[in-house]
């Protein structure tokens, strides 16, 4: 599936900051067993960074994630058996063999997070969820809350509405 997104912040008190984004995402099915997910993030008039991860079909376990961000460089990630690496053949500097996160407890890749919530069993206002995600380059993996917090329509285009669950992440 692919979906494309134009993403904006706010502050505390509601007032946008910063530009608008784009944010074209895809998910696919690459063998019985594999997906790949694929995301194109442009800021201004500019593709800010292509991310593409592979993984594990029935558990959406992550196996590589390549990153190329603009004007900071590309970074390779392997996944195995719950630990993080920089693969060999992605090293360019000495701390690069060094680099190794054990993922406690184990976790989603984050920039799948909105690939991750829609698969989610929402039933009620106030329902919450602990979903682990983890960051490629980060020290460590953790748990982030998701919490239920509204149900209401969405108006769509040629009159159609569509119930939608409201959400709010913790991500700090």
């Amino acid at each position: 599936s692919k979906s494309t997104y134009a993403v904006f912040w706010k502050d505390s008190i509601g007032n946008h900051i910063g530009g608008a984004e784009i944010w074209e995402r895809s998910i696919r099915k690459i063998n019985i067993d594999a997906y790949q997910f694929d995301w194109k993030w442009h800021k201004k008039d500019t593709l800010y960074a292509h991310i593409v991860t592979t993984g594990e079909l029935a558990s959406m376990k992550p196996n590589m994630h390549y990153a190329d961000y603009f004007k900071q460089g590309k970074f390779t990630f392997a996944f195995n058996n719950n630990t993080v690496s920089i693969p060999e053949f992605a090293q360019t500097k000495e701390q690069h063999k060094k680099f190794k996160v054990l993922l406690n407890p184990p976790a989603f890749v984050f920039s799948m997070d909105l690939e991750i919530l829609p698969l989610l069993p929402f039933t009620k206002i106030g329902q919450t969820f602990a979903l682990a995600f983890y960051e490629p380059g980060a020290a460590h993996s953790a748990y982030y809350k998701v919490t239920v917090i509204n149900k209401e329509e969405l108006n769509l285009h040629g009159n159609k509405k569509i119930n939608c669950w409201l959400l709010r992440i913790d991500y700090a």
